[in-house]
């Protein structure tokens, strides 16, 4: 569906796991991944769980349109943007990966959203005047 912008999992629950198809199909349309780091840093059975649909969306797609997320629920947990990168490492992402995942995928999906919900509106630029001297020439051209 073209209303989706993000899907996110829960890792204390049994990740479902989509096939290669359908994860290219949603990278495609924009559709965007969230892997939450929280879980990976309390319980083992939740970080096995992270790291599982982590390197299942590497071995789909080549850990495309990821975003990595705090996803706490208490600020003990909350980490530095160099220890999520180092835990992205971990998730199977490359180190520029780790870096667009926090900064500018997440930008992306923002303005995916904000374009979606103002109707796709186009932005279009009218130059009413123009600077022309009388011989036809720019004025920064002029010597």
């Amino acid at each position: 569906s073209k209303d989706i912008d993000l899907i996110s999992f829960d890792a204390s629950e049994h990740p479902i796991f989509m096939n290669r198809k359908t994860y290219n199909l949603a990278v495609a349309n924009s559709i965007y991944f969230e892997i939450p780091y929280a879980p990976a840093i309390g319980d083992s059975g939740r970080r096995r769980t992270t790291i599982q649909v982590a390197h299942a969306y590497h071995t789909y797609g080549k850990s495309k349109n990821i975003i990595l997320s705090s996803g706490i629920t208490n600020v003990p947990k909350l980490r530095s943007p160099y220890d999520v990168a180092n835990l992205a490492l971990l998730f199977g992402l490359s180190e520029e990966q780790a870096k667009t995942s926090m900064l500018d995928t997440c930008r992306a999906l923002i303005l995916r959203a904000e374009g979606r919900r103002f109707s796709r509106t186009a932005m279009t630029m009218m130059i009413t005047h123009l600077d022309l001297e009388s011989d036809g020439e720019p004025m920064a051209k002029r010597s």
